[in-house]
Parts: structure tokens; sequence; C-alpha cells
């Protein structure tokens, strides 16, 4: 979000005081975080269809269930823990080592404990002796992780994402290159599994050290402060673990009520959903200190801004998916991955209140008003739970699909009442998502008629996508459907086009 001297600011004028400067922090650290999200995702989609075509859809599968058997389990060592850091650190800077000391002790602990749980789990649930070796390099990584994660959390609570980012580039380049390398020894997914681990462990201490020299800090172990830190962030943790079974709970259900080969279908599905909903989180992480240190109509004015623009994006999430689903997924995993077409497109449109929803998540947690929220997710997880047991069967990867769109309007509208009852502070998703669900779906149609002529169109066609994207802004511009920062941001833009075509110049 931009703020700068004559720019809007959250107060609904000029600003140039503390919040001003806090403002340009969040554009930078949002527009650096999610431009290296694109160098990532552009890494990790290489890295997908180096798996994809030399494996298959039935080895791609079995790779996948580890990775989101490991990592749903792996949350179990978080409890909400980072997040609470995070808020924290930006409430009491001058703390951060303390923090960081005792949280990260803290993670360490819980992670070396987990493993062998993981592990013992793991392999009483699987079979194939493949899938079993690439569970346990996953479980191994559980520590590094925690390491990064917590080093790195330093850096967005001071609203400083391109440091991170950069370590995160990093990790996927060397996750990258090991993938290629084991490809080409013909390793397979276990292969795979080993370069994830060694990128893993290279980033976690990369990150340890890069905070060192700017912040001393090390693990502490005192049982005092970690039952201070569990009691401050018990309610978020079980928010964090039921949301993160409600969202892997399709995979892990595939895993035991379809073939590995659904799976892979799936998972490759799930790899576009998993980029596009970092953008809200991206920019949330940027605003969250700003929300922690604001209240009354100033935070209001905030959450409804940040709404407003997840909407504007939200939107154009859906329009592209929908538009471009079975193409995205030929350039990423070839043709044999075509059955997971309805499928992204049944996620995407998901992904509209998950923008939402997030926004109205970490609103909660910025002012502690979050504990109620953790019967709304553990609703939404029975629902999701009992909606793939009915329609898996029936319906396959689409099913599990349809569950989660389901599960997420559902979700949306009840944690839109509990943040009201709560919080207090009252914003009409309705209206702020009128204008960019309408030009999304008029643009939607036209492109399909007018520009792609079928729901399955040519590869190419994807080429139409950047004049797609135009033709929706130019109509939200137009419809004054546009976010203030957007509409700035275009303002900015159109004036430096005309300097730079002005007679002038020529």
């Amino acid at each position: 979000m931009t703020i700068s001297d004559g720019e809007p600011d959250f107060e609904g004028g000029s600003d140039t005081g503390q919040f001003g400067r806090a403002g340009r922090r969040v554009t930078a650290s949002v527009l650096s975080g999610y431009g290296n999200t694109l160098l990532i995702s552009g890494l990790g989609a290489l890295a997908t269809r180096l798996i994809t075509v030399h494996t298959g859809p039935t080895n791609y599968g079995l790779f996948v269930t580890a990775l989101t058997f490991v990592s749903s389990v792996t949350l179990l060592t978080d409890l909400g823990i980072t997040s609470i850091m995070g808020r924290d650190i930006a409430k009491t800077p001058h703390g951060a080592a303390e923090i960081l000391g005792q949280n990260l002790g803290l993670r360490l602990t819980l992670s070396v404990l987990i493993i062998p749980i993981v592990v013992f789990v793991g392999l009483i649930l699987y079979r194939a002796p493949s899938l079993r070796w690439t569970l346990v390099l996953f479980a191994v990584s559980i520590p590094f992780n925690a390491v990064e994660s917590i080093s790195l959390g330093y850096y967005v609570s001071s609203i400083r994402n391109y440091v991170a980012s950069g370590i995160s580039f990093v990790q996927q380049l060397l996750f990258v290159g090991g993938v290629a390398i084991a490809i080409q020894g013909d390793y397979g997914i276990i292969g795979c599994a080993t370069s994830y681990l060694i990128a893993t462990a290279v980033s976690g201490v990369a990150a340890y050290v890069v905070v060192q020299r700017e912040l001393r800090f090390k693990p502490l172990f005192n049982l005092r402060s970690w039952r201070e830190v569990f009691a401050r962030s018990a309610s978020l943790g079980a928010i964090q673990v039921i949301n993160l079974l409600y969202l892997k709970a399709d995979t892990l259900l595939l895993s035991k009520m379809a073939k590995p080969r659904a799976v892979g279908l799936y998972g490759v599905a799930y790899s576009f959903i998993g980029f596009i909903v970092v953008a809200p989180s991206l920019i949330l992480m940027s605003v969250m200190p700003l929300m922690a240190t604001s209240s009354g109509e100033r935070f209001a004015k905030l959450l409804r801004r940040t709404e407003h623009s997840l909407a504007v994006l939200g939107a154009a999430a859906v329009m592209i998916t929908v538009l471009f689903a079975p193409q995205a997924i030929a350039i990423l995993s070839g043709h044999r991955f075509l059955g997971a077409s309805t499928a992204l497109r049944l996620l995407g449109l998901s992904c509209y209140f998950s923008f939402l929803n997030t926004a109205l998540g970490f609103a909660a947690v910025a002012c502690n008003r979050h504990h109620r929220l953790v019967i709304v997710s553990a609703i939404g997880l029975v629902l999701n739970v009992g909606l793939n047991v009915a329609l898996i069967p029936r319906l396959g990867i689409n099913g599990s699909a349809l569950s989660t769109l389901i599960s997420e309007f559902i979700a949306l509208i009840a944690v839109r009442w509990v943040f009201a009852k709560d919080v207090g502070t009252k914003v009409s998703l309705t209206r702020l998502s009128l204008r960019p669900v309408f030009a999304g779906t008029l643009v939607t149609f036209v492109s399909r008629y007018a520009l792609l002529r079928s729901w399955h169109a040519p590869v190419m066609t994807v080429l139409w996508a950047p004049a797609v994207l135009v033709l929706y802004f130019g109509i939200l511009a137009l419809i004054g459907g546009l976010s203030e920062e957007l509409a700035y941001v275009a303002e900015k833009v159109k004036s430096r086009y005309r300097a730079r075509t002005s007679p002038e110049q020529s």
C-alpha cells in the first residue's frame, strides 16, 4: 500500500508523519516480497515440471503425499508461536533478542520431539518404499525450517520482507538445482526429497547467520517463559493447526481414498493455488505491524482498504485461473496432467473467499481478538472433511476441489460474523466485492467467447492473459472499482507514460 507526501494515506489525506513512512515501508516490503515470490514461483514451477514430466502422475502423487503429510504435522511445532512473536516484537522492539531466543529454543525442542512421531506414523500409514524414504527426508528438515522461520520473523516484524525473500530465493534455487541433479542421475523422488532437505538446511543456517549480524540472540530454554508463550499463542495455534488440516485434508484423504495418480493431478492443481494465496499473506504480514499499533477508526480504515485491495486482486486471480487453467497445466506439467483443469478452476474460485477471510484473520490476531475464531476453524474442518468423504468417491479430485470451494464460502460468512462481534469493526464485504466481481465476470465471458472461443483453448492462447488483465483493470477504473492504492499506482504509470511521450521528450 503506497503512502507518501501527496498520496492517499490510511487517514484519508496527505500524510507526512510516522504513519506515512510506515506505509512506504509496507509498499516496499510487499512489492519486493511479491516480486521475489514471482522469481521463487518460477523456480518452483521449473522444479515441478522436472519432477512431473520425468516421474509421471503416480510418482509425483507419492511425492506430494509425503510433503503434505510432513508439512501438516510440522505446524505442531509452531502453534501460533511465530505469529505472536511478530506481534510482540512490533510492540516491544527493544526485547527482540529475548523474544527470538525463547521462541527459537521452544521451536527447536518441539521440532526434535516431533520427528520420530512423524516417521513412526508415516511408516504405519504408507507402504510404498519410495514414499517412506521421501517422508523421512522431509521429516529431518523440520528443525531447519524452525530456525529459518524464527530468524526471518525478525525481519517480517520490522516490515522488511525483502531480506526474508532473499533467503527464500536462495533456498528455492538450491532446491531446483538439486532436483535437476536428482532427475539427471535417475534418483527419482527420493533424490528430489534429498535436495529439499539440503536446501532447507542451508537456508535455515543462512537465515540465522544473517540475523546475527544485526541482532545477537541464541536459543533459550526456559520452561516458565515457554508457558507464557503458549498462554498467548494457544488459541492462535489451535486455529492454525485446524486451518492447516482443513487445507491439507483433501490431499490426505485422497492419498487414502484414491490412487497416487489422483493425488499427483490434484497436487499440480494445488501448486497454482499455493502461489495465488501468497498475495494476501505477503500484504497482511507487512500490514500487520501497523494493525497491531492502530485502533479505532484508524484500524477500521486500514482494514477496509486492505480488504478492498484483496477483493480486486482476488477477482483477478479467479478470472485468470478460470480462463487459463488447462493452458497453465499443460505448460507446467504436460498433457498427462490435464485432468486437473476442472479442479484448478474450482480451487481458483475458492481463492476469492480465502483472500477476504485471510485479512479478517490477520486483523483479529493484530488486536488480540482471535480466540473465538478457533470454533469457526473447527467447524470448517469438520465440514471440509465431511464434504471430502462424501464427494471424493463420486467426483474424485473435482469433489475435493468442490469441497474446498463450499467450505471457504461458509468459513468466510462465519468468520465475518465472529469478527464483527469480537472486534467490533464492521466491513461490508458485499459492497467491496460488487465492482471487482462484476468486472471479473464480464471480462471472463467476453474473453472466453471473443478471444479463446473454448474452455479448453490451445496453449498459445495464454498469451492473451496480459490483455485480459489490462481489460479487467481498465473496466474497474471506469466504474470506480479500483482500490485507492491501485488507482494511485495507475495514475503514476499514466503520468510517467505521458512524460516520456510528450513533445519535449521526443
